[in-house]
């Protein structure tokens, strides 16, 4: 009998030791305005595979949450006033010691007139036609766009070339490739397109030599039309 009740306890005493000791993983980061990088305040919420909120944090600007169990994928849902949500896949990596992983989160302003800019021009040098891996850059806009299918939006284009005469047609093919893009990952918004022969006044070419590698693309905005 004393054997048995030492082994239960041994056993006990493992099991709530591997609970405490269980490895653990932490997230954190800044969330901010995408067009002027001012911080924002707002909610995090991390959700399982099965949709149940898992934990939550507030943001001030900046965020920190634990507790996240190594190779879990997760959803975050950033939730601030003012902005389009937006979710986030987060694959944790397998690990046996505590991590801490690093993810800022750009916000979208939910505001008739907003004029949000692509950050990466998704096209070469050029080319109307989307560069490879262009999806990478787009996959923001295609989540806020199927979550807010009743909204209107117009896909503004600017020309990289002042002394083009062909600009309008140039600008109107990149819109239309945007367009059809959007279309295919099934976005049920209505888009709009703003064809432009002049370049961008906001995002004139340097007037100086441009680091190597890089070179002026002109601009590219999605204007919120109707939320």
């Amino acid at each position: 009998m004393k054997i048995l009740i030492l082994i239960l306890l041994v056993f006990s005493i493992n099991c709530l030791y591997s609970q405490f000791t269980q490895t653990v993983v932490s997230i954190s980061g800044e969330v901010s305005n995408e067009i002027d990088n001012t911080p924002l305040k707002g909610w995090v919420i991390v959700t399982d595979s099965e949709g149940k909120i898992v934990t939550k944090s507030r943001s001030n600007g900046k965020y920190f949450i634990t507790g996240l169990k190594p190779g879990e994928v997760y959803n975050i849902e950033v939730d601030t006033k003012g902005f389009f949500k937006n979710n986030f896949e987060l694959a944790v990596p397998n690990t046996d010691k505590y991590s801490e992983l690093s993810r800022d989160f750009v916000m979208k302003p939910m505001e008739v007139g907003a004029k949000i800019p692509l950050s990466v021009i998704p096209f070469d040098i050029r080319h109307t036609k989307l560069r490879n891996g262009a999806d990478i850059f787009l996959d923001d806009f295609v989540a806020i766009m199927r979550s807010n299918p009743r909204a209107s939006f117009s896909i503004e284009v600017y020309p990289e070339n002042p002394n083009n005469t062909n600009n309008l047609e140039f600008t109107n093919k990149r819109a239309e490739e945007l367009k059809a893009f959007f279309e295919e990952n099934r976005v049920r918004s209505e888009i709009l397109i703003k064809a432009n022969s002049t370049i961008d006044a906001k995002n004139p070419p340097p007037s100086g030599k441009q680091a190597k590698g890089k070179r002026y693309k002109g601009s590219i905005y999605l204007v919120v039309n109707k939320i």
